[in-house]
């Protein structure tokens, strides 16, 4: 018999990430449990699809897991998605359990599963007529966006080299340092309080095709904007959110609308991603961004605002997005000068690499 998944929604134990002020973290070692999990789910009489999960280390042995089940053998036609707790048990096994109401017709059913040594095995059942079970492994998922090599006439901003084409705000010493091909963010304390310098490019430009990679530490304890948090000012006004926003469900106002706009990717506080299209921390992500600046008329005041279009990792999050003003809290508010790039200093160890730009503008300046 073929199950009739229905498709629901339903968060069992969702941890709400509630932004706070950013702090100081030092990153851990990745976990094994979290990640991207790929596999199968069977009814134990026939038919099945493709199921995976993200798995969401919370500090303390406690996990969040968002399992996704599709109908058939492509990760399409969505049946089902439920967001559950795990929890550390003995030999290094994480253990996740709920119930899942599928209404009158189909009744209640129970749900677990064990995710060890990479492979994460679990079983269902509603003790009626509907039994099955699902194998996933733990896979890093191809990103064909990581190490795009520079188009044509690119300026190259970061090579892995040196920072010779960057500078703190003001031309102040820079506490950011460069080794091993990647640039990170390194705060100065000052009377043990961390003084957050941003990184500034030399380079100035008006309309742009822009690229950055980047990598977010791994902080299990840490929520909201303590998670990860960086940002990159376009133009020095327009920031494009970096968070470790991995695995976290969507939030939408009371139009159902997507309204997290301080996720990763997002145009912050002013339009969330498409999706999330965040990748686990400690592996590279990239952006893929065009930049179309605002246009002033002759007595200063604006007469086309800023377009931005974002690709994050390959998935097209922003489409053209029309942008009027800086961002809450860009460095640079007034509209009337070209600016450059801005890495944001958020107190977290967020690392940097491949960071290049073409003018779009010819005799720009």
């Amino acid at each position: 018999m073929r199950f009739p998944f229905v498709l629901i929604a339903i968060g069992l134990a969702i941890l709400q990430f509630a932004p706070t002020m950013p702090a100081t973290h030092a990153a851990e070692p990745v976990d094994a449990v979290q990640g991207n999990w790929v596999g199968d789910w069977k009814l134990d009489d026939g038919g099945g699809g493709k199921q995976t999960a993200q798995i969401v280390a919370l500090g303390n042995g406690e996990y969040q897991g968002a399992f996704t089940a599709y109908d058939g053998s492509e990760q399409q036609n969505e049946t089902f998605r439920f967001v559950i707790s795990g929890t550390a048990a003995a030999n290094d096994k994480v253990e996740f359990a709920t119930t899942i109401n599928l209404g009158e017709k189909l009744g209640t059913f129970d749900w677990k599963a064990q995710a060890h040594a990479g492979k994460l095995v679990g079983r269902y059942t509603n003790k009626k007529n509907y039994t099955g079970g699902f194998t996933l492994k733990r896979t890093e998922l191809s990103n064909e966006a990581v190490g795009t090599k520079p188009l044509p006439g690119a300026i190259v901003l970061f090579d892995g080299s040196n920072l010779d084409r960057w500078s703190a705000p003001r031309n102040r010493p820079t506490r950011w340092k460069s080794a091993d091909g990647v640039v990170r963010v390194d705060s100065e304390m000052v009377d043990g309080k961390p003084v957050l310098t941003n990184l500034v490019s030399r380079e100035h430009f008006r309309d742009a095709q822009i690229h950055l990679e980047y990598r977010t530490p791994y902080l299990p304890a840490a929520r909201g904007l303590e998670r990860g948090n960086s940002g990159l000012f376009v133009q020095g006004r327009y920031e494009i959110q970096i968070l470790d926003s991995f695995g976290q469900p969507r939030v939408r106002n009371s139009f159902g609308e997507l309204a997290d706009d301080d996720s990763a990717g997002a145009i912050f506080k002013h339009t969330a991603p498409r999706e999330n299209a965040t990748f686990p921390p400690g592996e590279w992500q990239a952006f893929d961004i065009t930049f179309e600046s605002a246009k002033l008329d002759a007595a200063g005041k604006l007469k086309e605002p800023a377009y931005l279009t974002v690709r994050h990792n390959g998935a097209l999050i922003h489409d053209r997005v029309k942008v009027s003003k800086p961002t809450p809290g860009a460095p640079l508010q007034d509209l009337t000068e070209p600016g450059g790039l801005i890495l944001e200093n958020g107190g977290q160890p967020v690392e940097f690499r491949n960071i290049w730009l073409v003018r779009l503008d010819a005799g720009q300046n």
